[in-house]
């Protein structure tokens, strides 16, 4: 047994160990978070009595020293993340509650969203398929209820409640919704011109009251980057854009995407156009590393971007930035947190003043930006975005606000743009907050919702299994 441990200890289990010691703490290392210390300290474990068996001396005390300098990183990364979370517990409330409404954060389990949505430490939670689980939708509806009503009564805005329910193969919250086909299966079925008449509105209603029936107030959708071509596959194996893109001609993109939302306006659910700057002719996995567009602003006017401008010009759609490079613009930073870009493209050439909210700040281009996630959040606030999404691992909220935090205490925030940005987000919460749906409402859309599930949509349009 001793000769098998000393093997795997002289070869393999070292270099798993500095591996998952080099992302403790990190995205990457998200999926085995609750168990990682206990994996990392059982694997130098078991490394260390692989030295028993070592015979040389001087690759005796290497070893030791490598495990050693293994175990103070381990110890360290702990450490570090710890007092990421105590200096924003002890931040002052007024603080935390300004800039915490600036950022949307997933979560893994309700008791650890509770803390952070009641204090107002949070603007809003995103929704994903672990936190619905096994749930209905008047289960999850009771649980969003209980955290809006305890922030009414400490004074706090609305939450925001968001989530990815796109149709097709993004959609988060089915079961226990119905999951519906995606955007593109109305292609059939409406001309362009037409894209208000009912497939749309059927479509995107039925969806929007699901959602509002369940107590969400904001989808991450339409997606409304235009579709690859055939045959060119960009290399975003995560973003399956060609699965769902509606299409490829800007004027359907944009006639489609606008009936979604307006549909979804409907309902008291606000859409979500994404993701800005267009990630049709990008080639690279923008999940872990940042895109980049060289074309031209005037050539990406009048394609990539059309959907964009036109849809949040004539809705109350949120627009959603990714983490793409406009070399011609900013050849350093991706759009999620470009000042040249969100100003001089979004806020001042477009006029927009709409809110502007990141793709998830876990991805590799922000996550992975020198200074890291809290770099990026400070970034992205000082360049006029109003909503920072942290929703895959919700653990790095803590060190994004930390940061926040201490820019703003070192005055490295912009406050003037803070301000604006505090304006628009104040006026998405007084439309929401005029559209919520009546308490005496929702058992009726949850039953809409179940009849319809069985009868209207089998018939009307195909239902995925």
């Amino acid at each position: 047994m001793r000769s098998v441990i000393g093997i795997l200890g002289r070869g393999v289990l070292p270099v798993v160990a500095v591996v998952l010691v080099y992302y403790q703490k990190t995205p990457v290392a998200y999926a085995w978070r609750s168990y990682e210390p206990a994996l990392l300290l059982g694997l130098l474990g078991l490394s260390g009595l692989s030295l028993v068996g070592v015979q040389r001396g001087i690759l005796r005390v290497i070893g030791a020293l490598l495990l050693f300098v293994l175990l103070f990183m381990v110890l360290c990364n702990e450490g570090r993340f710890a007092r990421h979370a105590t200096r924003v517990a002890k931040a002052p409330v007024e603080q935390r509650q300004r800039l915490g409404r600036h950022f949307i954060v997933g979560f893994a389990a309700w008791p650890q969203i509770e803390k952070l949505a009641v204090r107002g430490d949070v603007g809003g939670i995103y929704l994903a398929r672990r936190n619905v689980a096994g749930l209905s939708v008047s289960a999850v509806r009771r649980r969003i209820d209980a955290l809006q009503s305890r922030r009414r009564r400490a004074g706090l805005p609305l939450l925001l409640v968001t989530t990815d329910q796109e149709g097709g193969s993004v959609a988060r919250l089915s079961p226990p919704l119905p999951r519906l086909d995606a955007p593109a299966s109305l292609l059939p079925l409406v001309a362009a011109a037409r894209a208000d008449h009912w497939p749309v509105n059927r479509w995107a209603g039925f969806q929007a009251r699901g959602l509002a029936a369940m107590g969400v107030n904001v989808n991450f959708s339409p997606v409304v980057d235009l579709k690859p071509p055939p045959g060119i596959s960009p290399a975003n194996g995560h973003t399956q854009l060609h699965r769902r893109a509606i299409s490829a001609a800007p004027s359907v993109v944009t006639t489609i995407g606008a009936g979604v939302c307006r549909a979804y306006e409907r309902e008291g659910v606000l859409a979500t156009v994404k993701h800005f700057p267009g990630l049709q002719r990008v080639r690279e996995e923008t999940h872990i590393e940042a895109g980049r567009l060289d074309q031209s602003p005037d050539e990406l006017m009048h394609s990539d971007w059309m959907p964009f401008r036109e849809i949040t010009r004539h809705t109350q759609a949120l627009m959603m930035l990714g983490h793409v490079r406009l070399t011609r613009i900013d050849p350093d930073l991706p759009a999620s947190f470009s000042r040249q870009v969100v100003q001089q493209v979004i806020r001042r050439q477009w006029q927009h003043e709409g809110v502007l909210i990141t793709d998830d700040l876990n991805m590799g281009p922000a996550y992975g930006h020198p200074g890291g996630i809290g770099a990026s959040a400070v970034k992205a606030l000082n360049a006029g975005v109003d909503l920072l999404l942290i929703a895959y691992d919700p653990d790095q909220y803590y060190r994004a606000m930390d940061a926040v935090l201490c820019a703003d205490a070192d005055g490295r925030l912009d406050h003037p743009m803070l301000r604006r940005s505090a304006r628009r987000l104040d006026r998405i919460l007084a439309w929401l907050g005029h559209r919520t749906v009546p308490a005496k409402d929702r058992s009726a859309a949850a039953q809409v919702l179940r009849a319809s599930a069985a009868s209207q949509f089998t018939t009307e349009f195909k239902m995925i299994d």
